[in-house]
């Protein structure tokens, strides 16, 4: 769980890093995902819904009482692609869904859709990883590449991630006081 927590840091710093400059511009990022809202689907319901859809899932080990995850492994389509897909749990609410493409033309598909899609996308390039984020008042949208050790030759996966603002807020803060 302290991979999550990592994860969830250095999305909330990316986030409060561009904050300023998404701030002007107005854009509303779609909160329901495969039938599971941020902020507001439950545990209970988000297991529910997987089921429905004929997924394969286990919960991930929680560090806390206050955090939960499950990883979809199988059985799920998102954008015609097969991906894996974590969603994490805070207070039992749905705080934030890492959807993992590990085909490069879905990868490039999906950034391009969503460029398309929110006219405030924002492209990202770092050392070993490129993608795209846009967010809006309440939620975040990022998408990464992650390419191996030579800079951009070896496509690894991409994670697309759904945030909830406000949930992973709280999840940064019951860290820091977990340590």
């Amino acid at each position: 769980m302290r991979y999550i927590y990592s994860i969830i840091g250095a999305i909330i710093l990316l986030i409060s890093g561009t904050q300023s400059a998404f701030a002007q511009k107005e854009t509303t990022i779609t909160r329901t995902i495969l039938g599971c809202t941020l902020g507001t689907s439950t545990l209970d319901s988000v297991t529910i819904r997987l089921q429905e859809l004929g997924a394969e899932f286990e919960p991930t080990n929680p560090t806390t009482p206050r955090a939960a995850g499950l990883l979809v492994t199988g059985g799920v389509t998102f954008a015609s692609a097969r991906p894996r897909i974590l969603f994490i749990f805070i207070d039992k609410k749905l705080a934030l869904i890492n959807i993992i493409f590990l085909s490069k033309d879905d990868a490039d598909r999906i950034n391009r859709n969503l460029s398309l899609k929110y006219k405030n996308w924002e492209d990202t390039t770092t050392y070993k990883e490129e993608g795209g984020a846009v967010q809006d008042p309440r939620t975040f949208l990022l998408h990464t590449y992650t390419f191996a050790e030579d800079y951009k030759k070896d496509f690894q996966y991409s994670t697309l991630s759904y945030g909830d603002k406000t949930l992973l807020s709280k999840s940064a803060k019951i860290a820091s006081e977990e340590l």
